[in-house]
């Protein structure tokens, strides 16, 4: 098997087996990569660190917590280290349920070198991709607005929206958020489809209306095909259903903020044409020597 370029990336290993902690270390680093190993979940969870990892390969049955056990943990924590199953005991259920949680792969023991290699090597990419996108959300300065009628979803966003380095504001109704003091728009709008009052369908066409520009990522457990539709054909962002992906919420917010500063800049060249068209105006009707004072200043 052809050795891999040198990386700085770190690969975790969480299995019970010293024998297979040792094996995996081994083949991890003779491919150019760091290797980390825990007897446990309990063990990595502790586990103090400057940096996470770019992959985790991860067994399925542990003592105390399980592999899925971890995995949910992790994603309640916001920890977004990309997950490789390796396991001797892996079923359908569970491996339906790693993959629906977001798991890279899903192997079993004995597993094959090169389909182990492209499985982590697939998750140090996803990796480097969040955290670029990362990067790229922390350089923006806009403000997230959060529209959606149950508490524990608008707390459970504002964290994972805050831990990319982002503004946030939070409304129980549509009426809320239009009675918003207007002093700085929003760079996207995380929008509820059923709300009390006015819907998020509502709220979009308001905000055609008022010619309020603000993208619309409409996030919801109640969506259907004509909804979606009609969202999307109204210029939102994307339509998404919970329960959601972190990595799918925050590319479309990332796609958002970009729609938002692409607008913004063409209301600032536009405003600059129309400047400059005013001033040639008034300068087609000055007389000599009033233009001739224009032209010294």
């Amino acid at each position: 098997m052809p050795k891999l370029q040198e990386s700085d990336a770190i690969v975790a290993i969480v299995d019970d087996d010293p024998s297979v902690r040792q094996g995996l270390q081994r083949l991890i680093r003779s491919l150019g990569w760091k290797a980390e190993t825990f007897a446990s979940a309990q063990e990595f969870l502790a586990h103090s660190r400057t940096e996470a990892p770019s992959c985790l390969v991860l067994d399925l049955q542990l003592p105390g917590l399980s592999g899925l056990d971890l995995q949910k943990r992790m994603a309640e924590a916001g920890l977004e280290t990309p997950i490789v199953f390796l396991t001797g005991h892996g079923d359908i259920p569970a491996s339906v349920q790693a993959m629906k949680a977001g798991a890279i792969e899903f192997l079993t023991k004995p597993v094959d070198e090169e389909e182990l290699s492209k499985a982590i090597q697939e998750a140090i990419e996803r990796d480097r991709r969040t955290r670029q996108q990362h990067v790229d959300l922390r350089e923006s300065d806009a403000i997230i607005a959060i529209v959606d009628d149950d508490a524990s979803a608008r707390e459970g966003l504002s964290r994972l929206i805050r831990s990319v380095g982002l503004r946030v504001e939070t409304f129980a109704s549509a009426q809320e958020f239009l009675a918003r003091p207007r002093t700085e728009a929003p760079g996207c709008l995380v929008l509820d489809l059923e709300l009390p009052g006015l819907s998020g369908l509502d709220l979009q066409k308001l905000m055609a209306e008022l010619e309020l520009e603000i993208p619309i990522v409409f996030l919801t457990g109640h969506g259907d095909i004509p909804a979606s539709v009609q969202a999307m054909k109204a210029g939102a962002v994307e339509f998404l259903t919970k329960p959601f992906e972190e990595q799918q919420i925050l590319k479309a917010i990332q796609e958002a903020i970009e729609r938002d500063r692409q607008t913004r800049r063409q209301h600032a060249q536009l405003r600059d044409l129309r400047q400059r068209m005013s001033e040639t105006e008034r300068y087609s009707r000055m007389t000599l020597a009033e233009s001739e004072k224009y032209a010294d200043e």
